[in-house]
């Protein structure tokens, strides 16, 4: 089957971070697939920007299916190898099970690690049906919003990571006022503050909040964990791990767009929250 033209999606770090876009217009592929997903047919989307043609519709579509498929395939991946060593520690101690030929302490071993793998396995599923949810379910109403504290999501991030080497040390500069919370922001900052096992990146080291107009523009900094870059595009970063992935998602849906600035030592992740005000309740 022949693969279809992705000609018109363009990527480059130096053009809005590096998230896709459709040519040369500054309009990127989410901007387009949201549309859609909002209840908005084609038409009306090319008649909103002129700039673009049909067949740009048509590949901005292509291109989030593609990625859709690729996270799908990566997590059912993840599972096999999960779910793989699972099976094998199992077996192992169903056949040993009432001889001596494992000492109690090896034992206990394997029953941790086959919790371990359970434990992945359901964050993986967790991943895919929450990311179902949010993009499937209608967009929130605004007037709907909760209040919501960043003091203390920091605090659960702090007691979130349970590797000895990532240990949670934050320095803040600015002020954590309270935003408003469209839905599912909790998750949101908790992939952005602390980092899974299998991810290269530390947990956060800095936070920097300015605000601006009725948002707050948020910068949140992790480092490598092996003290080089990767050598991805920095919106590769968010598809390749998925809680980013839905991260990059609610944030969207907050109004504002997941920034990756890539350094040499880490990662910047820049977005903005709408600051929280009676009048909007």
């Amino acid at each position: 089957m022949n693969q279809p033209k992705l000609d018109r999606i363009t990527r480059d770090p130096n053009v809005l971070d590096g998230l896709p876009t459709i040519r040369d217009t500054g309009i990127t592929v989410s901007e387009v697939v949201k549309a859609l997903m909002n209840g908005k047919t084609a038409d009306e989307v090319l008649a909103e920007h002129p700039q673009l043609e049909s067949e740009d519709v048509t590949q901005a579509l292509v291109f989030a299916t593609d990625s859709l498929l690729e996270l799908a395939a990566v997590s059912c991946s993840e599972s096999r190898t999960f779910t793989t060593s699972i099976a094998g520690f199992s077996e192992l101690l169903l056949k040993t099970w009432g001889t001596n030929d494992f000492p109690d302490d090896e034992r206990k071993e394997f029953i941790g690690i086959i919790g371990e793998n359970i434990q992945k396995v359901k964050r993986i599923f967790d991943l895919l049906l929450r990311w179902g949810f949010i993009n499937y379910r209608q967009v929130p109403n605004v007037h709907g919003a909760q209040i919501f504290s960043l003091k203390s999501v920091i605090e659960a991030a702090s007691t979130q990571s349970t590797k000895p080497h990532d240990q949670f040390s934050l320095q803040i500069t600015g002020d954590l006022p309270d935003v408003r919370d469209y839905g599912d922001l909790h998750f949101a900052l908790l992939s952005l503050l602390t980092s899974d096992e299998d991810y290269p990146l530390k947990p956060a080291t800095a936070i920097t909040t300015e605000p601006k107009e009725g948002y707050l523009q948020m910068q949140i900094y992790r480092e490598y964990r092996n003290h080089s870059s990767p050598n991805v595009y920095p919106h590769q970063i968010i598809w390749q791990y998925g809680s980013l992935n839905i991260a990059a998602h609610i944030i969207r849906q907050h109004g504002s767009e997941l920034k990756i600035h890539t350094t040499e030592s880490g990662v910047i992740f820049e977005f903005e929250l709408p600051i929280w005000c009676e009048t909007h309740v």
